[in-house]
């Protein structure tokens, strides 16, 4: 029991004590009043008209990993005939084996959403503007395989039986929460040419933030050597203080002086509120139509960053041995201060063609590069009726493949759409995804008049 406690406290800070969504099946869809998202410089076509929304205009959520559910939760029947799902990693009915029979070398999560919170704008025969106030979240975790490894044998045999070395090295967690108020503008310059563009105010809620390149063997004279360089960093809209103490000329985070109660009275409900940070980006894009009826399009969204206040800032430097007096492990160096972070930037970059013999058919290939996916997706659309198209993609990516589908009902002033850039399908009878889960679902409802 004192082994295992002693590898959860290991893993416990190695794993976190202390990212921009588009619907991209959107870009093929017809008369889908949000493609300027995807690029601010989206054809201009139609009669002129205004379009607004407030409350819940569009709201999107997307997720995607390399893992599957059954990687961490599975069916596991008792001697008394009774089941129950459990988790592989903690139970010594499995072995090693099986317990990281579902996980890869690297283990990626990718989550965020966007609630539009008002939409107002106005589209003529040669431009378009728009004003957009969202409340967007991005999250991204990425896990080496060592990890599960080194706590699975733990799990099964003690730390004692960790003859191997292990390397967390790329283990990253960080997640974000802004407000953001966007400004567009697009114009056709000449028969052939869109441009257009988008500069955004961004109003920041949260961050949290670990990095962390640590390795773990069994120790000679203690448990456990452990080589650590890690990072963590926190903003909040609260004061969220901690009490220090200097030793050899250098701050630490001094836990044993926090009435954690006292804390969250003081820091969380006692202090005055105020924005964890603020930041600028833009989005850039351009359509060009050498042909009536092709459009080939490139753009470039959320290049821009975010400044941070930095409420809490912590470094870890360990390289020894740890043992029973594993509260050394738990000392932090004061790093507090204002720190930036990049937004989770979007490269677009795609051909679109109405066919000749039917002009309300459009086949179409999207590819999306951002800094932890890549995508290549192929598409389809049909406006049999004009109040009424309906958009099919398939795509592959970094975390595999993926089939999505859009509708959109333009009716007299009133515009639904509802989609998905990968469905789930695969379930079990406890309705668990069987396959890894990768997804985008978005929905809205705009007034155009």
């Amino acid at each position: 029991m004192k082994r295992i406690l002693l590898a959860s406290l290991v893993f416990l800070a190695l794993s976190g004590t202390a990212l921009a969504q588009e619907f991209r099946t959107g870009y093929f869809l017809e008369n889908y009043s949000y493609a300027y998202r995807i690029n601010p410089a989206a054809p201009i076509e139609g009669k002129p008209y205004f379009f607004g929304g407030i409350g819940l205009g569009n709201v999107s959520a997307e997720v995607h990993t390399n893992l599957s559910v059954p990687s961490f939760l599975t069916p596991l029947t008792f001697e008394d005939g009774t089941s129950s799902l459990v988790l592989p990693l903690l139970r010594s009915e499995f072995s090693l084996e099986e317990a990281l029979a579902g996980f890869s070398v690297n283990n990626e999560l990718l989550a965020n959403a966007n609630v539009n919170l008002l939409t107002v704008g106005y589209q003529s025969d040669v431009s378009r503007w728009s004003v957009e106030l969202n409340l967007r979240a991005d999250a991204y975790a990425g896990m080496p395989l060592d990890i599960f490894s080194a706590l699975k044998t733990a799990q099964l045999n003690g730390i004692s039986d960790w003859h191997d070395r292990y390397s967390f090295a790329g283990f990253c967690l960080e997640a974000d929460s802004y407000t953001e108020l966007a400004l567009g503008y697009s114009r056709r310059i000449g028969d052939q040419l869109t441009v257009g563009g988008r500069v955004k105010g961004l109003f920041g809620l949260g961050y949290t933030g670990i990095n962390i390149d640590a390795s773990i063997a069994p120790g000679v004279e203690k448990d456990v050597k452990l080589g650590l360089d890690a990072s963590l960093n926190v903003s909040s809209p609260v004061d969220m203080s901690l009490p220090t103490s200097t030793i050899n000329g250098k701050r630490y985070y001094d836990f044993s002086q926090v009435d954690f109660a006292d804390f969250a009275v003081k820091n969380i409900f006692g202090t005055k509120k105020s924005l964890a940070g603020w930041g600028l980006g833009f989005d850039l894009g351009v359509t060009y139509e050498p042909i009536e009826g092709l459009y080939i399009s490139a753009a470039a969204n959320d290049l821009g960053f975010l400044s941070w206040k930095g409420n809490v800032g912590a470094a870890w430097h360990i390289d020894s041995e740890i043992g029973e007096d594993w509260r050394e492990f738990l000392r932090l160096e004061d790093t507090s201060g204002r720190f930036t972070s990049g937004l989770n930037y979007s490269i677009n970059a795609g051909v679109k063609y109405k066919m000749p013999f039917y002009d309300r058919l459009s086949v179409g290939l999207l590819g999306t590069f951002q800094k932890n996916y890549k995508e290549a997706r192929l598409g389809i659309d049909i406006t049999p009726l004009d109040f009424i198209s309906i958009a099919a993609t398939g795509a592959i990516g970094t975390m595999g493949g993926q089939f999505g589908a859009a509708l959109n009902l333009k009716f007299p002033i009133v515009n639904f759409f509802i989609g998905t850039d990968a469905f789930l399908y695969n379930f079990t009878p406890e309705m668990i995804p069987l396959d890894k889960i990768n997804t985008m679902i978005t929905t809205g409802l705009l007034i155009a008049i």
